[in-house]
């Protein structure tokens, strides 16, 4: 976000210096000052203090005093007060906010338990018996009685694999038999994690209860962690409901491919270019990127034909996976890295999954806000609301209007919270419950609800307590601001205005002119014999699907045909063709390919049609309403420098 706002910076233009004198203000626009020490923090803190001239202060001031009057229009226009904006800013001021919102000490422990779970790979089998959080008492007893039955009659000698799967409650027991595989930090619930990496491999957990009810778990494997892998593939697709068929003829390929890769005749990187299935990696060598063994996001056979590979540059032999074929290389490895390296990355993993490692810390933190801020609760007011729970509520059909007493409940700071809002609270908040007692779930609705008010009310605080948060809310609501009403002044104007663009093309048509093109096929042949099959098909007039057909039965992997309507370079081997003439041209060998280029017309130099150049075209027209607007800006805020200020500040300055 912080480069999307002053990336838009780059977009603005210089204005003339007028005098002013003021010891604190730098310039003002219209009747808005700017002080010098907002110019100076935002300057250095986009540019190297050692590094900077006069020159680039010149600059900056420049692109700055712009950047004030397109936010100040933007305001004008109204556009901080809709919806759209406040949700966005809203969404930044809580990412901003998270770094202050953090109790250290239990982070630091948290971070370190974390690291210390990802040293090691556990494998675990489960067993689920379901119950909600906020289930009665009669039926969260029921549920753990349940399972520590089940516990029982495992101790005793009963195979867990077949108690999982005949009563496990997660679905997937009846495929994996409560097998989970192998998982490190952060794959599975907080809660779980704990559990397995507290248990002996062969020894069986007491119940832990999740969100999903109680799990009795054993830990069948403990290994050390394999690290990490960086890959690439080469995949031939197949379809979620391919036929015995269909997956035969892609392995028949795949086999193919790896056969040509194997014996020299192509490079991987060329292969992947050729044959891959895979269009987001094709154009980056087949690179996958990082892999984890314990990733789930990729299958699993991916994953063991990734770790199987034991050298740099390996290759496997083409994997079957649910999308197909593949054939995976191995470029790069590492283990885990030290603490220090993975500090950062461990802290950002804890607050981006929702689960009770990240609670831990808020209700850490919670507690410092009820504190600081003299938390002092009302228990007279609260019972008297409990009382009038009822079933409205555990069915998720509580009524606001229902109390709208304005009795406190509890202070936070120089806020009272009353029963109304509670009441709004319940509204806005509930689910059906139906297996929940009424005042039990109102009570811990309640404490949901002190909770998140204490929460909100450091949020909101922030902006008092620190300076630099202040200042970065600052930034994301200018820069909001200035990102979208560019976008409705300049980008999408020029894109909807259909009129103004095709004047604006014809007025300068000159600028986009082709150079001279030729209409052609390229046929890419991996061999002679294939590329004079090719030249005797085509003689005989048959169109480019049909030499595709007959060739590829001849030979897979023989031939590729590229078509379009080329400049000189570019297309390398449709620059090999005779430009003067039209007809089929056997060029030859070039490289480790034979050439034949089908010139089919030959287009002289000449201008471009509109649809043609679109893109640069709207460009152009960008630049140029662009420049419309901040000429407008310059008169309706007039801008005055106070050279007095500012010329002190270039002397500050080492060049």
């Amino acid at each position: 976000m912080k480069n999307r706002i002053w990336l838009i910076l780059t977009l603005c233009l210089s204005v003339s210096t007028l005098k002013a004198q003021n010891n604190n203000v730098l310039f003002t626009y219209g009747k808005n000052p700017v002080e010098l020490n907002e110019f100076k923090r935002v300057f250095f803190k986009n540019n190297d203090s050692t590094k900077v001239s006069r020159d680039t202060a010149s600059d900056y001031l420049n692109l700055f005093i712009y950047f004030k009057l397109k936010v100040q229009d933007a305001i004008d226009h109204g556009m901080d007060t809709t919806a759209e904006f406040k949700a966005e800013l809203e969404q930044y001021r809580k990412q901003l906010a998270q770094p202050y919102m953090q109790d250290k000490e239990v982070t630091e422990s948290i971070i370190d338990e974390a690291y210390q779970h990802k040293i090691d790979e556990v494998r675990a089998s489960h067993l689920l018996i379901k119950v909600g959080p906020y289930d009665l008492p009669k039926d969260t007893l029921e549920a753990y009685n349940k399972i520590m039955g089940l516990r029982a009659r495992a101790i005793k000698g009963e195979n867990f694999d077949s108690l999982a799967k005949k009563y496990s409650e997660d679905p997937s027991a009846q495929e994996n038999f409560g097998d989970l595989g192998y998982f490190s930090a952060f794959d599975m619930i907080y809660s779980f994690e704990q559990a397995a990496y507290s248990s002996n491999v062969g020894e069986l957990s007491m119940p832990v209860r999740t969100r999903f009810g109680y799990h009795i778990l054993k830990v069948t494997d403990r290994r050390k962690a394999r690290g990490e892998n960086r890959v690439a593939h080469i995949m031939v697709r197949l379809d979620a409901l391919a036929t015995d068929a269909q997956i035969l003829r892609g392995k028949e390929k795949a086999d193919s491919i790896y056969q040509l890769i194997q014996t020299g005749k192509i490079s991987f990187d060329e292969a992947v270019k050729q044959f891959s299935d895979d269009y987001p990696t094709k154009e980056k060598n087949g690179e996958v990127g990082w892999i984890a063994s314990t990733n789930r996001q990729m299958p699993i056979e991916f994953r063991e034909a990734t770790f199987s590979l034991k050298n740099i540059g390996d290759m496997s032999k083409p994997v079957k996976t649910k999308f197909g074929w593949h054939i995976v290389k191995l470029l790069e490895h590492k283990g885990l890295p030290a603490k220090k390296d993975v500090y950062e990355s461990i802290k950002s993993e804890i607050y981006a999954v929702n689960d009770d490692r990240a609670n831990a810390n808020r209700k850490a933190m919670i507690e410092k806000i009820k504190k600081e801020y003299n938390y002092t609760a009302n228990n007279k007011n609260l019972q008297a609301m409990l009382k009038k729970a009822d079933t409205t509520l555990t069915n998720g059909k509580w009524d606001a209007a229902k109390i709208t007493t304005t009795k406190p409940l509890f202070t936070l700071g120089n806020n009272t919270y009353t029963q109304a809002q509670f009441s709004n609270y319940l509204s806005s908040y509930q689910t059906a419950q139906n297996t929940a007692s009424p005042a039990g779930l109102m009570e811990r609705m309640y404490s949901d609800f002190v909770d998140k008010e204490a929460w909100e009310y450091e949020e909101n605080n922030l902006p008092n307590k620190y300076e630099k948060f202040k200042n970065l809310l600052t930034e994301y609501y200018e820069g909001i601001l200035l990102f979208n009403h560019t976008q409705k002044t300049i980008w999408d104007k020029a894109i909807q205005d259909t009129t103004g663009l095709k004047e604006f093309y014809e007025n300068n048509k000159s600028k986009y002119q082709w150079k001279e093109r030729i209409d052609a096929t390229v046929y890419e042949c991996t061999d002679e014999k294939t590329a004079k099959n090719v030249l005797k098909l085509l003689k005989k007039g048959n169109d480019d699907t049909a030499v595709s057909r007959i060739i590829h039965e001849q030979n897979k992997l023989g031939l590729n045909i590229k078509f379009g309507r080329y400049q000189k370079g570019d297309n390398a081997n449709a620059d090999l063709a005779n430009w003067t003439k039209t007809g089929i041209q056997n060029i030859g060998k070039t490289g480790d390919k034979y050439i034949i280029v089908n010139v089919k017309e030959i287009l002289p130099a000449g201008p471009k049609l509109l649809n043609e150049t679109r893109g640069l075209v709207i460009s152009d027209y960008q630049m140029k309403l662009e420049k419309e607007w901040l000429d407008g800006l310059r008169l309706k805020y007039p801008v005055t420098i106070n050279e007095v200020v500012w010329n002190n500040f270039l002397k500050t300055l080492t060049r």
